[in-house]
């Protein structure tokens, strides 16, 4: 899902009034496991709280009939893992209202899990503390465009007192989490207000990226049809502005990059892209990320 690595960002770097919201209290540390099974899981979030709870937490963007049984998996392996029951909830923030079920009853097994609605925790109380990663998930938590409005107000406000660099990072961030809900304009729009430009195609690396693709489409729209051509161009854009951001990140996290890992990035495609974001939270290297080695 290509909002996972935003939202996972955020919550790692300090949401304490949404962990309060779920929980009551915040993780002590976080804990980075691959549970063995048939399938490779790794679970989106597990932490311990200061008491020695283990708490599972699974990000959810739509209704999925089999969670309750993926669920269930993630409890037994968990358990054998850690030989202590975790404490289990999924944080639905997809647009379709809330539609899976928290629960399994048989005569031989009773199975339940934590099932919270991120639009059910008031959008306001997220807000409260100052916390920025907080703020961007109240964007999420307003259920109304209204209630959207008034929080990217809020938030982009108190952006707009942040150094450029640091600016342009958390507004994407907005912008990407607004996507959701499909509010990209609101965002855009109280930006502007702000004097800041935040449409993403006037950031630098999307903007050429998208030159590059839509060129490269209007040359094959010559011979296939300049339709064609046009959506193909965008298409390729998109994929080239995804490494640019990319290249971004890692050259932040690890220096400079060296020709071959740029040429990496450069070669994957949109699902290789997506899985060198997300190891880039737990990474310690850049071949860590790039999942291999110079040479």
């Amino acid at each position: 899902m290509r909002y996972d690595t935003t939202l996972k960002e955020l919550l790692q770097s300090g949401t304490p009034q949404l962990w309060q919201a779920l929980l009551g209290q915040q993780p002590r540390e976080f804990l980075t496991v691959e549970l063995p099974s048939v399938q490779m899981r790794r679970p989106d979030f597990l932490a311990r709280f200061g008491e020695g709870a283990i708490f599972h937490l699974e990000l959810q963007g739509e209704n999925e009939k089999a969670m309750v049984w993926r669920e269930l998996e993630y409890y037994s392996l968990i358990y054998r893992l850690f030989q202590q029951p975790p404490i289990q909830v999924v944080l639905y923030f997809g647009s379709a209202p809330l539609a899976m079920s928290n629960s399994l009853a048989f005569e031989a097994l009773q199975f339940r899990y934590g099932l919270i609605d991120i639009r059910t925790i008031n959008h306001n109380y997220l807000l409260a503390d100052g916390s920025l990663a907080d703020a961007v998930f109240a964007a999420l938590a307003a259920s109304e465009k209204t209630e959207h409005q008034l929080v990217t107000r809020t938030v982009v406000k108190r952006l707009s007192r942040l150094p450029t660099k640091e600016q342009r990072d958390w507004l994407e961030k907005l912008m990407i989490v607004s996507g959701i809900r499909g509010y990209e304009d609101i965002v855009r729009e109280e930006a502007e207000k702000m004097g800041i430009s935040l449409d993403i195609r006037d950031n630098k690396f999307f903007q050429e990226a998208y030159a590059a693709g839509i060129e490269d489409g209007m040359e094959k729209g010559l011979e296939k049809g300049i339709e064609k051509g046009i959506e193909k161009g965008m298409e390729k854009g998109m994929a080239k502005g995804e490494q640019a951001l990319l290249q971004r990140q890692l050259e932040r996290r690890f220096g400079p990059m060296p020709e071959w890992a740029r040429q990496r990035v450069e070669a994957a495609d949109p699902a290789a892209l997506e899985q060198m974001g997300l190891r880039l939270l737990e990474a310690q290297r850049l071949e860590d990320v790039l999942d291999g080695q110079n040479g």
